[in-house]
């Protein structure tokens, strides 16, 4: 089983903290999102929380910050 992005009771409060960071946010028909920095940096969040390389380190720091 793979790891999620965030925890599920986390994934609103995610998805405002990368906008924050900049990113531009678009909401995924069938759920999720992606978002994107300028043309270079893409990330994504499936309907099931599971996302690519740049979802998952954000998803690390994300979860990092809400413990501290």
């Amino acid at each position: 089983m793979s790891k999620k992005v965030v925890q599920p009771q986390n994934l609103d409060a995610f998805r405002i903290w990368v906008i924050k960071l900049g990113y531009t946010v678009k909401d995924l028909p069938h759920g999720g999102f992606n978002f994107r920095f300028k043309k270079y940096q893409y990330g994504l969040v499936t309907k099931s929380l599971h996302g690519n390389e740049l979802a998952m380190k954000l998803g690390e720091e994300f979860e990092e910050h809400l413990r501290a």
